[in-house]
């Protein structure tokens, strides 16, 4: 079966982890690269059927995968980034950066995805984790999603969804969305872009990173806690906590996955010990 799927689908035997996620560790996996929507339903279909280990990847971003990963990643990076623009409504295929929606958008003078474009994701992504900036979330405009669950494509509706606080659509894989946006002049748009990005550039550290590591507990930052038990720094091997920011991690020198791993767990412990916080991960660790 998978010799089938090797003469259809692109796949590398031994591809670097770093240039398939943003935190850039070193190692290799074997990585599918379906290029449209029929490519990615067989291939998700037949590993599923023949119960074949695999996981999905979209843009990398929160997302730390084990160089010793024995099953197969899937990655939407390749896949066709069709936009659709009519009128005020705007239909996304899944592997689409947010980054890439805004720029046809801010295009059209449509307004709506002008703080979520500074979040390093892709629509799938951002829709599993309700991707947020600012207090503006990607769930806001949704009109409807296209999923494949149980082998068959399902519309679902907003209305027919439960979103929270990083809380999205986690029951089957993401195809495709329509967003609804309101018009604005480009100009404003742009103008509004920009003054986002310099905040999130003023405030987040640069580098090879997922952005954060855990989310926020109730009413406090998981970063301000992870500060106070003076974490700020802290080194294993290539992988470092911040200076900027205690809840990110940045890849300065070829870190491993043990080295990365190492310190989301000292944080996750650390805060515990100190302040009896469970920090929840953001980050999706696949090994």
């Amino acid at each position: 079966m998978l010799k089938i799927i090797l003469s259809d689908i692109e796949y590398n035997q031994c591809e670097e982890i770093k240039n398939i996620t943003t935190i850039k560790t070193k190692g290799c996996v074997k990585v599918f690269y379906p290029k449209n929507q029929k490519q990615l339903i067989f291939l998700y279909n037949l590993l599923s059927i023949n119960n074949i280990k695999f996981a999905l990847v979209g843009g990398g971003s929160n997302v730390l995968i084990s160089d010793r990963y024995t099953g197969y990643i899937v990655s939407l990076s390749k896949m066709r980034k069709n936009i659709l623009i009519r009128g005020n409504s705007v239909i996304v295929c899944a592997g689409v950066k947010l980054s890439d929606v805004y720029k046809n958008c801010q295009d059209n003078g449509l307004s709506g995805f002008e703080k979520l474009a500074t979040i390093p994701a892709s629509i799938g992504g951002a829709i599993r984790m309700n991707a947020s900036f600012d207090g503006s979330q990607i769930s806001d405009h949704l009109v409807w999603i296209k999923v494949l669950r149980n082998g068959k494509i399902e519309k679902i509706f907003r209305k027919d969804l439960m979103f929270g606080y990083r809380k999205g659509y986690s029951k089957g894989l993401i195809l495709s969305a329509k967003f609804t946006l309101r018009a604005k002049d480009r100009d404003e748009i742009r103008d509004e872009f920009m003054k986002n990005a310099i905040v999130r550039l003023s405030s987040q550290p640069q580098g090879n990173s997922f952005g954060s590591v855990f989310k926020n507990p109730r009413s406090v930052s998981a970063g301000r806690l992870i500060e106070e038990c003076a974490l700020k720094g802290k080194r294993q091997g290539g992988a470092i906590i911040s200076n900027k920011h205690a809840n990110f991690i940045l890849n300065t020198d070829n870190a491993s996955f043990g080295d990365v791993l190492y310190l989301i767990q000292l944080m996750k412990k650390e805060v515990y010990k100190k302040f009896k916080v469970r920090l929840e991960r953001e980050v999706k660790i696949i090994k």
